[in-house]
């Protein structure tokens, strides 16, 4: 009968039967293929045969023992693999005999009654010396060129049958290659649209930024047209209030006279009547120069209205994270101002890092500004601006980090932005937080990358007493203490 050389133990009989010891198997009678020692009863099994066993609850064959374990002996594999042995076909005629360890790769490879499937996949079974004659003779599978007697022939139908095989890959190649290239095309026409939304916003952001420079240059002219007639009216009073104080003093006198004619008396009339008008003394005079101020602080403010000013705390996004650092791209923030009338400031953001942190870090840094209050302030800026990255998981656990400015260390960076929006170099850091640390960290409860977008706020903007802006003659004394001397001192 066919035995399954890769269960069980080994279906063949020694040259030379040992004289000692038995190497048997009691489950399958037939020599131990991996023995494995019991640790119930110290027999041997093979390892195909005990383990079925122990996985179904079962007893020890032998000594009937119900709850054992085993282990395999090497020692004993490496003795009956120098043991020499016939062929497991040796009943069908196979002469063989050498070592058990070899058995396996001469039934295998050379043992010509062992039985196969023919390799043409015909499905038919027979013994491996009867193979050749079935593939070339009665397969329905065999080669169109089989038949040819002519050595030459057949070499020449077996390279146009490779060839055949080629040309079929290739063309399978060629297959994913177009639908890589259909693929990329897809990309490159998506990429193309976002392109287009880019330059349709970019439009949009410049008309709008159009139109508010317009209404600004409206307000402006209204204002000038404003002070225009206050300057006016006011040059208006100033003459009535001379031709009042004219007519008094001449009334005066005429009081004086012991008798009064007709005519004086109609003067004095006439005075008494215009002492009625409006901002003839001096507090309808103040009055009226505290309405022109009053007047022009409002213009201001509508001014200031119509073109928001960011003042810290002050947060942004960015958006499209990922791609951003594919691109390497930089993203600048909407400009802020420190405090009222204060510095002007922007943040540029580095997904992909630069420097120190290319690849590895994300890069943030801070950059002064053209502003429109710099003449009020000391330069070059001394402080701290401390940035702050948001843990979106929960409301605690953030990022933040300060940024600072010292005049001595700054290398321009500080100094007043006269040629140009913005400083050329910012202060910051190039690894500002690494790339790993961004992900969600569910057992720390930390996200700061969520929905492909970073989220920063700017918690304070702190000067030392050397920047400060100097405050005016009707401003009282700050307050507030500076966060940045509390640094230094820690």
């Amino acid at each position: 009968r066919d035995i399954n050389m890769d269960q069980y133990g080994y279906g063949c009989s020694f040259v030379m039967e040992p004289d000692s010891r038995s190497y048997e198997c009691a489950v399958c009678l037939m020599i131990f293929r991996e023995p494995n020692l019991t640790s119930c009863c110290g027999n041997h099994f093979c390892r195909a045969c005990i383990e079925p066993i122990i996985e179904a609850g079962q007893p020890c064959p032998l000594c009937k023992e119900s709850s054992f374990s085993t282990m395999r002996n090497k020692g004993l594999e490496r003795e009956l693999k120098q043991e020499k042995v016939w062929c497991s076909y040796k009943e069908r005629g196979c002469q063989w005999s050498g070592e058990l360890g070899k058995l396996d790769e001469h039934t295998n490879s050379d043992c010509p009654y062992v039985k196969v499937e023919c390799s043409l996949g015909c499905g038919a079974i027979m013994e491996r010396r009867c193979l050749s004659e079935h593939e070339s003779g009665p397969c329905p599978n065999r080669p169109w060129y089989a038949s040819f007697e002519d050595p030459s022939m057949k070499m020449l139908a077996e390279k146009i049958e490779s060839l055949s095989g080629e040309n079929t890959a290739l063309k399978n190649d060629l297959a994913a290659v177009k639908e890589k290239m259909e693929s990329v095309s897809s990309e490159n026409a998506e990429l193309k649209r976002e392109i287009v939304e880019v330059r349709n916003q970019q439009s949009k952001d410049l008309q709008e930024r159009a139109n508010l420079l317009s209404k600004l240059d409206a307000a402006n002219s209204e204002r000038t047209i404003i002070l225009a007639r206050l300057d006016t009216l006011a040059s208006q009073m100033d003459e009535i209030g001379l031709k009042a104080e004219k007519r008094r003093s001449t009334l005066e006198r005429e009081e004086n006279l012991p008798t009064m004619s007709p005519e004086r008396t109609h003067s004095r009339k006439t005075l008494e009547r215009e002492e009625n008008l409006p901002t003839i003394n001096p507090e309808r005079t103040n009055s009226r120069k505290r309405s022109s101020v009053f007047l022009e602080t409002s213009t201001e403010l509508l001014s200031s209205a119509e073109t928001p000013i960011n003042i810290v705390p002050f947060s942004f996004s960015v958006a499209n994270f990922r791609q951003r650092k594919k691109n390497e791209a930089e993203h600048y923030s909407t400009p802020f101002y420190s405090h009222q009338r204060g510095y002007k400031m922007c943040i540029r953001v580095d997904a992909n890092g630069s420097m120190e942190g290319r690849g590895t870090h994300v890069s943030v840094y801070a950059y002064l500004m053209c502003g429109e209050f710099d003449d009020e302030l000391e330069w070059p800026f001394s402080g701290i601006v401390v940035v702050r990255l948001l843990n979106q998981h929960r409301e605690k656990d953030h990022y933040e980090k300060g940024i600072y400015f010292e005049s001595a260390q700054s290398h321009g960076m500080a100094d007043r932005v006269i040629v140009g929006s913005r400083a050329p170099q910012g202060q910051g850091f190039s690894q500002f937080i690494p790339h790993i640390d961004i992900s969600q960290d569910t057992a720390r409860k930390r996200h700061y990358l969520k929905d492909d977008c970073l989220k920063f706020v700017i918690v304070a903007v702190e000067m030392s007493s050397s920047t400060a802006s100097r405050p005016s003659d009707d401003e009282p004394p700050s307050k507030h203490v500076s966060f940045f001397s509390k640094l230094l001192k820690n």
